[in-house]
């Protein structure tokens, strides 16, 4: 994702580059996308405000242009799990939960675990499943 910003709404926004295919001329997966996100619209999805096409060194580039986000959950369990050397090791959807005032919390640590010190080297990347 590439972060620009709209001088006409005045705002940020974020853009989602996929290379088209050589083979038959475009992304099936930027075009997949496209698609739900057209059909979607609520506030716990991102918003697709504009589609449009760039060529860098001569390849054609399908853009997709969203509302800008201040984070995303990687940062979020970094910076306050991980930073604390804890362990979820049960993130799925019916442990992310949604209050009243739409803010996402993590829920049901019954599976965390502490994962060492900070005296060790750690991958950030951890895969549960």
């Amino acid at each position: 994702m590439r972060s620009g910003f709209n001088l006409y709404r005045k705002e940020k926004l974020e853009f989602n580059t996929n290379p088209k295919l050589a083979f038959d001329g475009i992304n099936l997966t930027a075009l997949r996308e496209l698609k739900f996100l057209q059909e979607v619209k609520h506030p716990h999805v991102t918003e697709l405000l504009e589609t449009f096409e760039e060529y860098v060194s001569n390849s054609p580039r399908i853009c997709l242009v969203f509302e800008f986000m201040n984070t995303n959950l990687e940062n979020i369990i970094n910076n306050n799990l991980h930073n604390n050397w804890i362990l979820h090791r049960d993130l799925k959807s019916n442990n992310l939960l949604i209050d009243k005032g739409d803010v996402l919390k993590i829920a049901d640590f019954g599976l965390a675990n502490f994962f060492g010190s900070s005296s060790r080297l750690m991958s950030h990347d951890v895969i549960t499943r």
